[in-house]
């Protein structure tokens, strides 16, 4: 789902940040054009990136809240926020 490196640097309004910082700034991307308001992250660096850059979705922490870890999405689901993120030309 996500895209190489050399793909997103472009979109990274974020400079300064690391390449595997950039990488994972694709989380927050995401989750803005989805109109996310939280996010279920285990990993500490994407963490911070989202307090830093993404103050207005609220993040939980799975390490920590194991029992409020996603449920799958359906494929319906998936085919609309694929659509919605990278619509066809």
């Amino acid at each position: 789902m996500y895209k190489s490196y050399d793909e997103v640097e472009h979109l990274c309004p974020h400079k300064g940040l690391e390449w595997s910082q950039i990488y994972q700034w694709q989380k927050i991307h995401h989750c803005k054009i989805a109109g996310a308001t939280r996010h279920y992250e285990d990993d500490d660096e994407v963490i911070e990136l989202f307090q830093l850059y993404a103050p207005e979705i609220e993040i939980i922490d799975v390490k920590k809240n194991p029992p409020l870890l996603n449920q799958p999405l359906s494929e319906a689901r998936i085919a609309e926020l694929t659509e919605k993120l990278w619509p066809r030309p």
